[in-house]
């Protein structure tokens, strides 16, 4: 178990304790997971991570975090997300110290969930694929 942030749709940030192991990160995302590493939460601290929904948007679930490159729009984060801390060498997940979760918890991106009425949210919750021809 590690404590980390825990971004919902509709609600703000609260810190929680999850369970590392497979089965307990698919329950916490409710299907397949995946780690992204957002720039904003890289600028905080380059050990916090995201860890989501792989097939959120696929799936239907509501938008619940934005993600920007100076300051401009270029996703979302659909469905329930985490923001974990990981171990120096990147293998494993630790508690986030309680000053890196106080920045987290400061920067409205993470603490404040998404306007799903704004139309450039409801734009980017959209599945995109990637068609590579070779």
């Amino acid at each position: 178990m590690v404590k980390c942030i825990k971004c919902e749709p509709h609600k703000k940030a609260e810190v929680v304790e999850i369970d590392t192991s497979v089965e307990g990160l698919q329950e916490a995302v409710g299907g397949w997971f995946e780690f992204v590493y957002p720039a904003r939460l890289c600028d905080i601290n380059e050990r916090l991570l995201l860890m989501c929904n792989e097939e959120g948007k696929l799936e239907g679930l509501e938008p619940s975090r934005i993600l920007r490159d100076d300051d401009k729009p270029y996703d979302v984060i659909a469905g329930t997300c985490y923001i974990m801390y990981s171990t120096a060498n990147y293998q494993e997940f630790e508690d986030m110290p309680l000053k890196v979760m106080l920045q987290v918890m400061d920067d409205d991106d993470w603490k404040e969930p998404v306007d799903t009425e704004d139309p450039v949210i409801k734009l980017l919750n959209q599945p995109r694929f990637n068609i590579e021809v070779f």
